[in-house]
């Protein structure tokens, strides 16, 4: 085979070749990259919101944890005929010094039902 069939064959398989239009394939493509990155981009919007409030919740101490106020006695106080009591002899309590962790980082505590649960 020569050159000159190698080029009238390859003409020849040109002229067959139809037009193809590009424009609309192109605009489908941009208006679905476009739908992806907005769904993409809604979804990590709401991810960070979720996690933001999941945050701000586990902050907020809760609500059942806190002592109740000490009870008062129910009786009334009777009115003051003589001197005040004298104060109390025994000593105050003395502080409680927490132990402190010897690693890098304390340990973490959960709050709830499931605190400090493992899965061995």
């Amino acid at each position: 085979m020569s050159l000159d069939n190698l080029r009238n064959e390859l003409h020849g398989l040109a002229d067959e070749v139809r037009p193809v239009d590009l424009h609309d394939r192109t605009l489908h493509t941009s208006r679905r990259l476009r739908l992806r990155r907005t769904a993409v981009t809604s979804v990590a919007a709401v991810a960070a919101l979720v996690a933001a409030s999941g945050l701000a919740l586990a902050v907020v101490p809760d609500e059942r944890t806190v002592d109740p106020p000490a009870a008062s006695s129910t009786a009334p106080p009777s009115p003051a005929t003589s001197s005040p009591a004298p104060p109390s002899s025994a000593p105050p309590p003395a502080a409680v010094e927490l132990p402190r962790h010897q690693g890098t980082a304390p340990p973490r505590f959960a709050a709830g039902p499931l605190a400090n649960a493992r899965a061995d």
